[in-house]
C-alpha cells in the first residue's frame, strides 16, 4: 500500500496539479446542452503540467455520433508537426462528462463548470488517490483570443488552481491543420 501511495505521489508531482485531500466538488453548469457544445473549441489556457499536452495551438473537435456518444479529437502543434488523439465521451445533464482515448482505459472526469456554448467553456477534471488528488483545468474558446481569460481565474482559484499553475496557450503562429 505504501508503495502505491508513493508511486501515485510521484506521478502526481510530475504531471497534473497536486492537492491534499479528496477532489473539490464544484458546481457544474447544469441543464447541459450537448448538441450546442459540439463543434470546434480552441484551448485558451490549461493547467501547466498536463499529461499528453505539451504543445501550442491546442484544439478539440466534438461530434455527436448516432449511438449518443461523442467523438473527441484533440490536436496540438508540437515538435514542428500536428499531433492528435481520438477518443469518445458521454455527458450527463448536469454537465458531468466522461472521456477516454482507448476502449481499454477507464473513463476520465470532464466537468463543464460554466459555458455559454458560443464563446467559452470552463472545464475541470480531478482524480482522488486516498490522501491526495490530481486535478486539471481548461478554458476553451470557440475562436482563439476572443475572451478575456483573466475573468476565469477567480473560478479556478476557488478550486486551488492559481494563475502561476496555468499555461496560456499560444495560437499566434499556428499552421493550418488537416486533422479532423
Amino acid at each position: 500500500m505504501k508503495l502505491f501511495v508513493l508511486a501515485g505521489l510521484f506521478v502526481g508531482l510530475c504531471e497534473g496539479l497536486f492537492g491534499w485531500g479528496s477532489c473539490p466538488q464544484p458546481q457544474l453548469v447544469g441543464n447541459f446542452k450537448g448538441e450546442a457544445y459540439m463543434g470546434r473549441w480552441f484551448e485558451g489556457l490549461r493547467v501547466e503540467d498536463m499529461p499528453f499536452q505539451h504543445g501550442e495551438c491546442d484544439m478539440a473537435e466534438y461530434t455527436l455520433q448516432d449511438d449518443g456518444y461523442i467523438k473527441v479529437v484533440n490536436s496540438e502543434f508540437y515538435g514542428g508537426t500536428w499531433k492528435s488523439a481520438q477518443g469518445e465521451a458521454y455527458c450527463e445533464e448536469s454537465g458531468h462528462c466522461h472521456v477516454r482515448f482507448s476502449s481499454w482505459s477507464p473513463w476520465a472526469d470532464y466537468k463543464v463548470l460554466d459555458t455559454d456554448y458560443g464563446s467559452y467553456s470552463v472545464v475541470y477534471s480531478c482524480s482522488s488517490f486516498y490522501l491526495f488528488h490530481i486535478h486539471y483545468a481548461w478554458v476553451l474558446e470557440r475562436k482563439q483570443g476572443t475572451n478575456d481569460l483573466q475573468k476565469f481565474l477567480s473560478l479556478l482559484k476557488q478550486l486551488g488552481i492559481n494563475s502561476s499553475d496555468l499555461h496560456f496557450t499560444d495560437h499566434s503562429e499556428c499552421p493550418l491543420s488537416n486533422i479532423n
